[in-house]
């Protein structure tokens, strides 16, 4: 059995409007007029190297046109890093309006169909895969930005969760 000292380093973070763990998660609202921010904001002094992201999806009928649960998006979600100067660096090649957008990202994504009802759909987007991992450094200012820019309603929950671990 491993010690407490190596799981000290873990890290995990569900994107919400605040950053650090404290503001809400909800991102099925319409923000077509008003668009939604979710971040990772680490403000707890320390940096993190962040490995991968796992979006997950509950809702019925999730097939490769529609966005999660209902018809694909017209401006979609778009993530970035940022500092208060503005976008460092995109990480999404153009904006995901779809369930097959997710897939061309992420590549490793999971349909699962309950049966009647309700199914999910996750995708993993392990950065290291697809290029580097994102460093989020003490004292750079830089964060993780979600930007859902689209009507959402109808598309089931969906969460953003971010992992990796303190360096």
């Amino acid at each position: 059995m491993a010690d407490a000292q190596s799981y000290r380093h873990f890290w995990h973070k569900v994107a919400d409007t605040v950053g650090n763990g404290t503001g809400s998660t909800v991102a099925s609202g319409d923000y077509s007029s008003v668009n939604r921010s979710l971040l990772v904001n680490p403000t707890d002094g320390l940096s993190y190297e962040i490995t991968r992201i796992i979006w997950s999806c509950v809702g019925t009928t999730m097939t490769a046109a529609k966005y999660g649960a209902r018809t694909a998006l017209s401006k979609g979600v778009v993530i970035t890093v940022e500092d208060n100067s503005g976008v460092v660096d995109t990480l999404t090649a153009y904006p995901i309006l779809d369930n097959q957008g997710w897939a061309t990202h992420c590549h490793d994504r999971y349909p699962t169909d309950f049966g009647a009802g309700i199914g999910i759909l996750t995708v993993r987007w392990t950065f290291a895969k697809s290029g580097v991992p994102v460093r989020l450094i003490n004292g750079e200012g830089k964060f993780i930005r979600v930007l859902l820019q689209d009507d959402f309603t109808g598309v089931g929950t969906q969460r953003f969760l971010f992992q990796g671990s303190q360096i």
